[in-house]
């Protein structure tokens, strides 16, 4: 079976949740003096998280924008975060550089974590439904950095122990490392990100020749869902390997001719998505019912008449979050 590679027009520019646009500074974010020279930084902006949630702005009782602070709130949200990340240096027009930082603050309540920020308007909110709802009022770029933020900040919770000999781990290189403080043990940890790959199946009706794609949803979806496929890269295979057991696992179909599209990171909480076409040898559907609660081929014009997502009139069939690789796999297809 032959396999080729393109790329989707639409995949060219980065997605949501990529782009951050800072330089990471990989060199210099080992060196302790130095990173304790941008937290003095006057205007150094910090991204907030409280257990998973981001910081955000209400400007009305529908859209939200992601708020970083600095200011005369540094001080105080260094003394009382649980973890701090370096993110990386914004470039400044007048040829300075401005830092950006993630700082968890989850050991404390709401109530506490709100008040670190001199801003009436304040609260956390899941960055997906921020994303989703307020594209308009958010820069990419923040948007990026955010889930940047959030994908570190996850990773620090979930690696304070070694996996080695289960000693404590300690932040190093300003939050890109955790090294084990057994001294017999000392195992440096590095932040992971798991692949996933995402797959839109095509294929053409027997008799009139219309083109089809293939989507389904998973039983802890709100009715009437419907996405692409997607499934985690298992070790020992590659990413063509991984779409076509996916396919098959889920659905039964055999694919071929996959070409890639485009990726996105998807830090929910810390996945890589990597987006592909394929080609179905036939269109007959055998479903996991553990995976997939209903699979259906549609036509481009079906898909047109789909409701958005969030939409919650029973029975719509409605289309994924307007941020997701899966959307955008999908109104490619719609465009041909």
């Amino acid at each position: 079976m032959g396999t080729t590679y393109g790329t989707l027009p639409g995949m060219d520019d980065p997605l949501d949740f990529a782009g951050t646009g800072l330089d990471r500074a990989v060199h210099k974010r080992g060196q302790q003096g130095w990173l304790e020279q941008q937290c003095r930084i006057s205007e150094t902006c910090y991204v907030l998280l409280w257990r998973n949630r981001t910081l955000v702005e209400t400007l009305s009782s529908t859209s939200f924008r992601v708020l970083p602070t600095h200011d005369s709130q540094t001080q105080d949200i260094l003394q009382k975060s649980g973890e701090t990340v370096f993110l990386g240096l914004e470039q400044k027009p007048e040829n300075t550089s401005l830092p950006w930082l993630a700082v968890d603050v989850s050991h404390l309540n709401e109530d506490q974590a709100l008040k670190l920020v001199n801003h009436t308007d304040a609260r956390f909110m899941d960055l997906r439904d921020v994303a989703s709802h307020c594209h308009s009022v958010n820069k990419p770029e923040t948007i990026a950095r955010a889930a940047y933020a959030r994908a570190m900040v996850h990773w620090h919770r979930r690696h304070r122990f070694c996996g080695s000999c289960g000693h404590q781990t300690e932040s190093s290189q300003g939050g890109h490392v955790r090294q084990c403080t057994n001294p017999d043990c000392g195992k440096t940890h590095f932040p992971r990100t798991d692949p996933a790959v995402i797959m839109l199946v095509e294929s053409r009706d027997p008799a009139s020749g219309e083109a089809l794609c293939l989507l389904g949803r998973s039983p802890n979806w709100p009715d009437g869902q419907f996405s692409t496929l997607a499934g985690f890269v298992e070790p020992g295979e590659s990413l063509i390997e991984a779409v076509r057991r996916e396919v098959f696992e889920e659905v039964g179909v055999i694919v071929d001719d996959v070409r890639y599209s485009g990726s996105q990171p998807w830090p929910f909480p810390g996945s890589l998505m990597l987006g592909f076409i394929a080609t179905a040898k036939y269109q007959k559907i055998t479903r996991d019912e553990k995976e997939i609660a209903d699979a259906r081929w549609f036509s481009r014009d079906q898909i047109r008449h789909f409701s958005q997502w969030g939409d919650e009139t029973p029975g719509v069939l409605k289309l994924p979050r307007p941020v997701s690789i899966s959307r955008t796999l999908i109104d490619d297809w719609l465009d041909g």
